[in-house]
């Protein structure tokens, strides 16, 4: 090999070597200058006084760096002052090891949280939660993190709860794309005096978007809980619920947004008629600047401080009224589709409204009725299992409504399809004109 591309390899190398080993100072340099006491001293104004740093304590290694923080928070909710260790254990880069692996990253951080409660007021016995979290920041300045809450137990007079705890993993990457995953154990809380009992199971509830900072961009989050217990004078527990959001965009250059929701009950046990439901909501071609001024407004709000709330209040209502006229100016299309178990029997219905939209209004004050009626079309599709309704308080109803043709006789269904279309109401194939109603 050359002399020379030797030489060139071996300063790569030793490059390479001091990078290496000069950058975790660099980081822990930086890690001291974030935690300094400006930033310590902010914290009460921030939080209105309620979280107070009583004692400091920073060791800056050349890997490892520790702090320590001693907090009270004064919760007025429980008439306590609760005070909390936090401690800081930070593994510097480029390299940082564990006892799993190697992990290449800026820092990573391992943090507890120890809490108690000060003198109390009240009676309480209560075995506050440890609290543990892992952060690793990669050169990219992406963002992972775990979280574990331990097992709470609270105890009052005659209240009791007890929590099975938490884990949390989150993400957060350079650009903005995110997804979490996090997991509930058993909720269950008890009043021996007259016996009511609560119990959830367990939550899992995951959630992804590809930017955190655009409430429009496509993203997607679920919760899902496999029982929901309630024992007092009335009996009730609901299994299998699952419930979805999603946003997702369409048309050129991503201008429209599509949002779909679903709930499902896989058993309901109660008082009540119902035992099982399935709900699905559809919200499409909404266009992007109404996402926009929605943002607007929630940022307004948010970030109101010590702004007059009569100016306030005149911004948001402004961003309001221009969001409206949007949404009216503009094509809307809503579906809706239920299916329940109501009365021993399945029964569905499905609800499409498309609103075409009134383009050429500038102002919400000038909106005719009749125009807008005429910018709808509607579709209304009912099935219901016709020996559950016979089983039903409403029996009686049901030779009547077929009478007045607002149901249909199909045998084991009776049946209801409604349509609003060009100014005509047709139900049960019996047409309306509404410009009757105008007249």
């Amino acid at each position: 090999m050359n002399r020379r591309i030797k030489q060139v390899i071996i300063g790569f190398a030793i490059c390479i070597g001091l990078i290496i080993i000069t950058m975790p100072k660099i980081i822990g340099i930086g890690i001291q200058q974030a935690f300094n006491s400006d930033l310590l001293d902010q914290i009460p104004a921030k939080t209105n006084d309620r979280i107070i740093v009583t004692n400091s304590l920073l060791k800056n290694g050349w890997f490892q760096s520790f702090i320590s923080l001693d907090i009270e928070y004064n919760a007025p909710e429980l008439n306590e002052i609760l005070f909390a260790t936090v401690e800081f254990d930070i593994e510097h880069g480029p390299l940082i090891l564990n006892k799993d692996k190697t992990r290449i990253g800026l820092a990573s951080a391992n943090i507890k949280l120890n809490s108690n409660i000060g003198e109390p007021f009240i009676p309480v016995s209560v075995e506050l939660p440890s609290v543990f979290s892992s952060i690793l920041i990669g050169l990219n300045q992406s963002l992972s993190a775990t979280i574990n809450i331990s097992p709470l137990n609270f105890k009052y007079n005659s209240y009791s709860a007890n929590f099975g705890g938490l884990n949390g993993e989150f993400v957060i990457r350079p650009n903005s794309s995110a997804n979490a995953n996090i997991s509930a154990g058993e909720f269950h809380i008890k009043n021996e005096n007259d016996g009511t009992e609560l119990s959830i199971s367990g939550i899992e509830i995951k959630f992804d978007s590809e930017n955190l900072s655009r409430p429009n961009a496509p993203s997607n989050a679920s919760v899902m809980i496999p029982m929901v217990a309630k024992a007092d004078s009335t009996e009730f527990n609901a299994s299998d619920i699952y419930v979805s959001f999603q946003i997702q965009t369409s048309g050129e250059s991503q201008q429209y947004i599509n949002i779909s929701q679903n709930l499902n009950i896989g058993e309901m046990k109660s008082d009540l008629p119902l035992t099982a439901l399935s709900w699905t909501s559809e919200i499409s071609e909404i266009q992007n600047e109404i996402f926009e001024n929605y943002n607007q407004i929630f940022l307004s709000l948010q970030s109101q401080g010590d702004k007059d709330p009569m100016e306030v209040l005149a911004q948001t209502t402004r961003l309001g009224e221009e969001m409206s006229l949007l949404v009216v100016q503009n094509n809307l299309v809503l579906n809706n589709s239920i299916q329940a178990f109501l009365y021993g029997g399945e029964h569905n219905l499905d609800l499409k409204i498309n609103w075409r939209g009134l383009p050429n209004l500038t102002d919400l004050n000038d909106l005719n009725f009749k125009e807008a009626i005429s910018a709808i079309n509607v579709n209304l599709n009912i099935s219901l299992d016709r020996s559950a309704i016979e089983n039903s308080q409403f029996s009686s109803l049901i030779d009547q409504y077929i009478a007045e043709n607002y149901l249909i006789d199909n045998g084991s269904r009776l049946v209801l399809n409604g349509e609003l279309h060009n100014n005509e109401l047709i139900l049960n194939d019996t047409t309306t004109l509404l410009e009757e109603f105008f007249q």
